[in-house]
């Protein structure tokens, strides 16, 4: 205040001193007092700013401290709780945890037992079906003793063997083992039986029946074919006088009769006869085929006999078809039909003895298991 009053004095003093242009002195006065007071105002104002800044910053500051403190008190409040609520929860979770593993004994302990029964279960069906396989095989092998012992289709027997091995592969065990390499040897057996062959047989006996038709009856049937024969070229050639003189010879000894009483005397056979006597011999052969299909070897013998015995008898054996109808009926007679049974007796008892071992087995575990289920 001292410093505004010192100018306004000053420029009284000047005003009384001297009367020169007062108008422009007062005027420029106030150009000299405005930056001053501007600063001072200025000053002012910066002081309140500040204060006011200084006033708001420590209203902020203590708000801020305010709040922090709220939001810690909040913020320990949520901790407490959560730490309640952890602690809650941990036992919940132990709580859980023992029930849990509870439980899961008590699930292992069921899944234990339903493996246990489920196991018993495909065993028992197992065996079911390994029986009623085992008990097929041997259906198919007492077919092979049957056929074997009645019958001599060998192929019929090593079928019925196959399909049983066929069976048993199905089932990996040692004795099932053994079982299948007895089945093998009995096949092995079978094939190495000669074969007769049948077939061949009966082709060959009725090829026989077609040459007997054919046979030419002994020393009759040859001479007057021989006299036919003769006429038949005396009629063809010429005459000449040698001819008729050898003909002239000719009549001379038939008419000139020599008998010969040491030898018997043999009647001329009639056609009726000769038919008869190769039906008989046709019906010799039929008999020896009919050995054939039933493996007779003691009829088939017979038979081949009386046919050839026929055939000397009453037919004549220095022709060449007799001859060689008489060769092939004796080849025929070296063929023996009394083959050499071969007993299948190996396998059979050995699947035997397994299928009651294993029945017995199947006992004792069904025991065991109720025993077991009991307790």
């Amino acid at each position: 205040m001292a410093n505004s009053n010192e100018p306004q004095q000053k420029k009284n003093e000047t005003d009384h001193q001297s009367g020169k242009k007062p108008k422009q002195k007062a005027s420029a006065s106030p150009i000299r007092k405005d930056p001053i007071h501007l600063l001072s105002l200025l000053s002012l104002l910066i002081a309140i700013v500040a204060i006011a800044t200084a006033i708001y910053v420590l209203q902020v500051n203590k708000q801020l401290h305010q709040d922090f403190d709220q939001q810690k008190n909040t913020m320990d409040t949520r901790l407490s709780k959560l730490r309640t609520q952890q602690s809650s929860i941990q036992d919940h979770l132990k709580a859980t945890g023992k029930s849990l593993k509870q439980a899961k004994e008590e699930i292992k302990e069921r899944l234990d037992n339903v493996n246990q029964q489920f196991k018993l279960t495909m065993e028992q069906q197992l065996y079911e079906n390994q029986d009623w396989m085992l008990l097929k095989a041997r259906y198919y092998i007492e077919l092979a003793q049957i056929n074997a012992h009645w019958s001599d289709n060998v192929s019929t027997t090593v079928a019925l063997l196959k399909q049983a091995d066929m069976i048993l592969s199905h089932i990996n065990t040692s004795e099932v083992f053994n079982i299948r390499q007895a089945i093998a040897r009995e096949i092995a057996q079978l094939k190495s039986k000669p074969k007769i062959d049948v077939a061949g047989l009966l082709s060959q006996l009725d090829a026989a029946q077609q040459t007997v038709r054919k046979l030419p009856l002994a020393l009759t049937e040859k001479k007057l074919t021989e006299a036919t024969n003769h006429q038949n070229a005396s009629n063809e050639t010429p005459r000449t006088w040698r001819k008729r003189l050898q003909d002239s010879v000719s009549l001379l000894e038939k008419l000139v009769v020599i008998r010969r009483h040491d030898e018997d005397i043999k009647p001329l056979l009639s056609p009726l006869y000769v038919a008869v006597i190769k039906e008989t011999i046709q019906l010799n052969l039929q008999e020896v085929q009919w050995a054939v299909l039933n493996n007779n070897h003691q009829v088939y013998q017979i038979a081949l006999n009386q046919a050839i015995e026929n055939i000397k008898r009453h037919f004549d054996t220095s022709a060449t078809i007799t001859s060689h109808l008489i060769q092939q009926l004796n080849q025929l007679k070296n063929i023996n039909l009394n083959q050499k049974t071969i007993n299948i007796n190996e396998s059979l008892p050995l699947l035997n003895n397994f299928i009651e071992h294993k029945k017995d087995t199947k006992v004792d575990s069904q025991t065991d298991s109720r025993g077991e289920s009991s307790q």
